[in-house]
Order: C-alpha cells, then structure tokens, then sequence
C-alpha cells in the first residue's frame, strides 16, 4: 500500500488538478457544443438541432466538416485512452504504491494534454469553420483539461524524482 508519511507535492494541487482535467476531458468528449449557432451544436461525434426541421441542412453541414475534423476527432480519441490509462495508473500507485505507476500515470497526462491541445488547435484554427458556427463551451472544456494535464503531470514526476534520491 502507499505509505502516507510519503506524501510531498503530489498530494497537494497536482492530483486534484489532474483529476479535475481528466473530468472535465470526459465531459467535453460527450457534449455536442464544440461549435454552436441559435439552431445547431456540433460536437465531436454528434450533432444537436434545436428546432423542428432544421436536420436535413445540419446533416449537410455535418458532413460537409472534412478532414480536418476527422483529424479533430483521431487526436481527440487517442487523447482519451491516455486519459484512462492515467486514470488506471493513478489508481495503480494509490493502491499498489509503486512509484513506477506515478511514472506512468505522469506520462500519461502529459501525452492526452498535449493530444488534446493539439486537437484543439486542429479543430479551432486549423480549418475553414463556417461563418455562422462559433466555438462553444465543450472546446472551452477541453482546452482547459489539455492545460490541466499538461501542467500537473511534470509536477507528478518531479516530485517521484526529489522523494528518491
């Protein structure tokens, strides 16, 4: 088991700010509000119309998205297996309390934050959106999970380097 005299940074804001980013990671994946207007939202996977026969031209323009969302959608997909590696091996290290699993669960972090973010950055720059969409609050969301993962998994490394020297 982990031993609780062996707490240092790790249990301090990083794992809550991990756990935080991987939530809200979860979150953004599911919504159907990475681009919106006063009719349509648009999500990763899904698209939602508020009103009565507007499906038929949402469908063409959810069809129409091209490879950059396909893009979107493949590094958002791997950004979320690393997600639940990270989880499994912080999981791992809190219950087994071997530090490699910290390791991991680090590593981890880092790559679904920097997937994310570059996912983001494919989905919000890299593509003629059209005019009428604006990004909404799933994209907000998951900007902020790839920031929280990229910021919290050097801090659980470094604190497994300074507790064993």
């Amino acid at each position: 088991m982990f031993d609780a005299s062996d707490k240092t940074v790790v249990w301090g804001w990083s794992p809550i700010g991990l756990f935080i980013g991987l939530v809200f990671h979860v979150i953004s994946i599911a919504c159907p509000g990475w681009m919106e207007n006063t009719d349509v939202r648009v999500g990763l996977w899904r698209l939602h119309c508020e009103q009565e026969g507007c499906q038929g031209g949402a469908e063409d323009l959810f069809s129409s998205l091209g490879r950059w969302y396909t893009a979107a959608q493949v590094l958002e997909s791997c950004a979320t297996l690393c997600v639940a590696l990270c989880a499994a091996a912080g999981l791992l290290r809190v219950n087994l309390g071997q530090p490699r699993y910290q390791s991991a669960c680090a590593l981890c972090a880092l790559l679904a934050g920097i997937l994310s973010l570059i996912g983001c950055a494919v989905f919000g720059f890299g593509q003629p959106r059209p005019p009428s969409l604006n990004l909404s609050y799933a994209f907000v969301f998951n900007v902020v999970s790839g920031s929280l993962c990229v910021l919290c998994s050097p801090v659980l490394y470094l604190d497994l380097r300074c507790k064993h020297r």
